[in-house]
């Protein structure tokens, strides 16, 4: 079952508690981030997914595409509570520019009381880590297989072309779920991507 964004909702929640935690660039190296497609294609026009009682209505402009998320650390759960999508591109030669945010939570319900971020747990080794990718399950992979979902953009600003230029920013942290200390939080995480549409 695809899974729609209609709604790119900003998360705040846990903001504070990692606001004096600067990055750590030993931490953004155990985090791989990629898109897939490489460049998504844009459709214009609105179109309906699913049928019957459960059609809903896709805005265009819109893609579909979705995100792999790989935690190397051995030690510690990564944490995202949310993503930071840019989209640019021209109008009547003026730039258009608009933020959406993504709430991560969207493929990790697995536990109903952590539904305000997504968790992706250590790696099994440092040859095995976790691999999250949006799925069926909306769970993290430890063997690396799992059907990539591809999740629905819509409602892009209008612009001139469909080509439009994409960057995506994760940031989380990583945290310590064995520690006793009241300061489990080890380090922030920050990650961006950028990728042109088509």
């Amino acid at each position: 079952m695809r899974q729609k964004i209609s709604r790119l909702i900003l998360v705040s929640t846990m903001a504070m508690s990692f606001a004096g935690c600067g990055d750590d660039e030993s931490f953004n190296s155990d985090v791989q981030f990629d898109n897939f497609p490489e460049s998504p294609f844009v459709f214009p026009n609105d179109t309906t997914s699913g049928g019957g009682d459960s059609a809903e209505v896709i805005t265009g402009p819109w893609y579909m595409g979705g995100f792999t998320i790989v935690n190397k650390n051995t030690r510690y759960q990564l944490i995202i509570p949310s993503l930071l999508i840019t989209y640019q591109g021209f109008k009547n030669g003026s730039l258009v520019e608009k933020d959406y945010t993504l709430d991560a939570s969207i493929c990790d319900q697995v536990d109903p009381l952590r539904n305000l971020y997504a968790v992706i747990e250590p790696a099994v080794s440092a040859t095995q880590p976790t691999i999250f990718f949006g799925d069926d399950n909306c769970d993290a992979q430890n063997d690396g297989i799992a059907d990539r979902e591809l999740l629905f953009f819509e409602g892009l600003p209008e612009v001139d072309s469909l080509n439009y230029n994409v960057t995506v920013k994760l940031e989380g942290f990583m945290f310590d779920a064995t520690s006793n200390t009241t300061d489990p939080i080890k380090g922030r995480v920050t990650k961006i991507i950028s990728f042109t549409t088509q």
